[in-house]
């Protein structure tokens, strides 16, 4: 947990997010990969939920499937078990700028 409020504090004085899912998205490239990023984006951040966004159905479907592991990955990449559950929703592109959009 000492970590995630160190990271918390050396992102908020760089990179200035305005709420939790600010800085989610900031640093979900350097979390889940490039590829992966490139098809998805943060959506929502509440009460250990995450909800991504993702192309399409192609990439739900699969990811899915998956969602354990990319929880895991967040939790690894914070150091601590912030997140509970990720879903995927479709039907939102990433925004502009991500790899992929």
């Amino acid at each position: 947990m000492r970590k995630a409020k160190r990271i918390w504090s050396d992102l908020k004085r760089v990179a200035r997010p305005q709420t939790p899912l600010d800085l989610l998205a900031a640093v979900w490239p350097a979390m889940v990969g490039p590829r992966l990023a490139g098809h998805t984006r943060p959506v929502a951040w509440k009460k250990g939920r995450i909800e991504v966004s993702v192309r399409d159905q192609d990439w739900r479907k699969q990811l899915d499937r998956l969602a354990e592991q990319v929880r895991k990955r967040i939790n690894a990449w914070w150091g601590a078990e912030l997140v509970h559950r990720v879903t995927f929703t479709e039907g939102r592109p990433p925004s502009p700028g991500h790899p992929g959009s």
